[in-house]
């Protein structure tokens, strides 16, 4: 939070709108909601807009495509629920990285599944970049939702997901969920390492 701190509020709203919040994501060509992304000026607000809390809404369609851009080095393909094998994926979009960039943002991410709130999406033999996320309902229940979006192997991608459960938390309702669809995926390809 204390990057969103130095940042303008117009900047924070132009760095969401970059990694396409606040936009609709097509799936199957079809357009989902464009969410919505309002950062406070107030410091306060800001911080919490920066962790995607209260003046920020996203769909789980956004938050796989913002991580598709980390996971290949800044492309963006479409979003599909079904693909023919002979399709040749075209980019969407693309946004400029440094090599650095990347660098931090993939370690960092596999670090959350190998010491963090992510360890339970790890894959034996695989290095599985993801993050977890807890929301707050809007409901005013003050219940709140469990995400987790991430890709693998970490550095040459193959798969990405992103899950989304109406009431938990990302680390102990999404992750293991997550875990279980990788390892699955892995296992189904003969890639998972079985553990000694």
């Amino acid at each position: 939070m204390a990057l969103s701190l130095r940042l303008s509020p117009e900047a924070l709203a132009h760095w969401y709108s970059v990694f396409g919040f606040g936009s609709a994501v097509e799936v199957d060509a079809k357009s989902t909601s464009a969410g919505r992304v309002s950062v406070p000026l107030d410091a306060r607000g800001k911080a919490l807009a920066a962790i995607g809390e209260q003046n920020v809404l996203a769909t789980p369609a956004q938050v796989l495509l913002a991580y598709s851009f980390i996971a290949t080095g800044g492309e963006a393909f479409g979003l599909w629920t079904r693909r023919s094998s002979g399709d040749s994926p075209t980019p969407l979009r693309r946004i400029r990285f440094k090599r650095s960039t990347i660098d931090a943002l993939t370690g960092g991410l596999v670090e959350c599944v190998q010491s963090g709130t992510c360890q339970t999406a790890a894959v034996p033999g695989i290095r599985v970049a993801g993050k977890t996320g807890t929301a707050t309902a809007l409901d005013g229940s003050g219940a709140t939702h469990a995400w987790f979006v991430g890709f693998a192997p970490a550095g040459d991608p193959e798969v990405a997901l992103v899950v989304f459960l109406e009431r938990g938390t990302g680390a102990h309702s999404a992750a293991p969920l997550a875990g279980e669809i990788l390892r699955h995926y892995f296992a189904a390809k003969g890639r998972e390492k079985t553990p000694r």
